[in-house]
């Protein structure tokens, strides 16, 4: 079996692979030593639940990483995303597969690497795997974007948006709450600022987690509260 390096785009790509491709890499040890959940391997600590990290920047000195997203765990993934830095959690989608990301890197670098062979036959074969997703998918980046605008039914912090399932019989799948966008982001920066258990922030954030428990009760799962607190990877959520 031909096992396939997590380094093995370091030194062309500056990408070192990550999360499932270590496991890959490993699969011809006798023994893997496994210090957390599987499902948390090679993510940063702010990442969403539906993002799994497969790729880094080797140079990036603010984590710069890729990864697929999907809604839901069942779900196959349909969209790559892009982190510039991994300590703010905000993502672009940047295509529908790993060789998108490959062939753009790829063009990039193009110049420093040389107009060796080698290098344009990499091109061309990753060239060639695109092309044919985006003809069965249809999935330009363009095209991904406007699929995941049209999906979502609200805004989110990581700039991806929500998408839940809607019961259009019930009217039920999605609530707004008081406190969304601009506003929340404002209240998790200032809980950010406090450590204090009476302050305002700390007062409306408890009132904020109550209605989305009330919401979720009356099955309207959909809020933008567990997502946005989770992003800023804020201690002050813990006790809530």
């Amino acid at each position: 079996m031909v096992l396939l390096s997590a380094e093995a785009f370091v030194d062309t790509l500056g990408i070192r692979l990550c999360g499932p491709f270590d496991l890959l890499a490993a699969a011809d040890q006798e023994e893997v030593v496994v210090d957390k959940p599987l499902y948390l391997h090679g993510r940063f600590f702010i990442d969403p639940p539906e993002v799994a990290t497969v790729m880094a920047d080797s140079g990036s000195d603010v984590g710069r990483h890729w990864g697929y997203f999907r809604d839901a765990p069942d779900q196959v993934p349909e969209y790559v995303v892009y982190a510039e830095n991994s300590r703010e959690c905000k993502f672009d989608i940047v295509g529908a597969s790993l060789f998108d990301v490959l062939q753009r890197r790829l063009i990039e670098r193009r110049s420093t690497l040389g107009g060796d062979v080698k290098t344009a036959h990499l091109l061309e074969k990753i060239e060639i795997h695109c092309n044919e997703l985006a003809c069965v998918r249809g999935s330009t980046v363009t095209a991904l974007r406007a699929k995941r605008a049209k999906n979502s039914v609200a805004a989110s912090l990581h700039q991806l948006g929500i998408v839940v399932p809607l019961d259009v019989k019930t009217n039920t799948g999605y609530r707004e709450l008081p406190t969304t966008g601009k506003d929340l982001a404002d209240l998790l920066q200032q809980l950010q600022s406090t450590s204090s258990k009476n302050s305002p922030a700390r007062h409306r954030l408890s009132d904020l987690v109550t209605r989305a428990t009330i919401a979720s009760d009356e099955c309207d799962f959909g809020t933008e509260t567990g997502t946005a607190t989770t992003s800023r990877g804020l201690s002050a959520t813990a006790s809530h």
